[in-house]
């Protein structure tokens, strides 16, 4: 037993540096052919794999899009086991602000905006489950983990929360719609109507008793009752914003309903 055991770690250890080579490696000039290589070692160490991304997108923001875009020779089954490990490191224990007390820390800035981005190139992976988890989040006081919705209806659908707005915005948004689509025609924007219309259907589901549209819109209006006595931090800066951010949430989810 001993030695099988031995065995077991043997291997464990050579298909880690095995990973790690090829996440160290691969950028943005060559996706194909090391996303190739970690879609073959995820054939053989599916859970390693997805845990050693993971570890990397927290700690090297920068490597978001490419590993996004790597991720695109993988089995099925290693999106699931992806979508399981997210949700673990969401769920876990470490904390989602910095000492401070007054910034996101970077390893759960990082992974929301890596959910959003997984979420957005791949229409085949699970998305209701992560929809239950904000729900969840939101309905048992967790507001921090707003933030993984705000990511995701900015990444799918191309609604974003603009925090300063330039003379030629502000001048967009008091057009009306036709001049607004138009110049969402110009930047591209409507490219992600496939993102938005998956993100509607997994929301509406296949029957009516089971949408979790108007629950999450419930969820994100009851919000503000709880923000002071859950949002984490002492610090009323933080506080403030965090109540602005909701505000602005709850915005950008009505304007995608809409």
């Amino acid at each position: 037993i001993r030695s099988y055991d031995t065995n077991i770690l043997r291997m464990h250890n050579i298909a880690k540096r095995s990973i790690n080579r090829v996440l160290r490696r691969i950028s943005h000039q060559n996706t194909k052919e090391f996303g190739r290589r970690l879609g073959k070692l995820a054939l053989c160490f599916p859970i390693l794999v997805c845990d050693s991304v993971l570890e990397q997108v927290q700690a090297y923001p920068n490597m978001v899009t490419c590993l996004v875009e790597g991720l695109k020779y993988c089995h099925p089954v290693v999106y699931d086991i992806l979508t399981h490990a997210m949700l673990d490191q969401f769920a876990s224990s470490r904390p989602k602000l910095k000492d401070d007390g007054q910034n996101l820390s970077l390893w759960f800035a990082s992974l929301s905006s890596f959910s959003g981005a997984l979420h957005r190139r791949y229409s085949k992976i699970e998305l209701k489950e992560l929809l239950k988890y904000i729900l969840a989040s939101l309905t048992s006081a967790k507001i921090i983990d707003i933030y993984i919705l705000k990511d995701l209806i900015a990444q799918m659908t191309g609604i974003e929360i603009l925090q300063d707005m330039s003379a030629s915005e502000v001048e967009k948004y008091c057009c009306g719609e036709l001049l607004q689509q138009a110049y969402s025609s110009a930047l591209n924007i409507n490219k992600r109507s496939k993102g938005l219309m998956h993100l509607r259907c997994v929301l509406e589901g296949c029957d009516a008793s089971a949408s979790l549209t108007l629950k999450l819109l419930l969820a994100l209006a009851k919000a503000p009752d709880q923000i002071h006595m859950s949002a984490g931090s002492t610090q009323l800066k933080f506080v403030s914003k965090l109540l602005d951010d909701q505000h602005g949430i709850l915005l950008q989810y009505v304007s995608f309903l809409q």
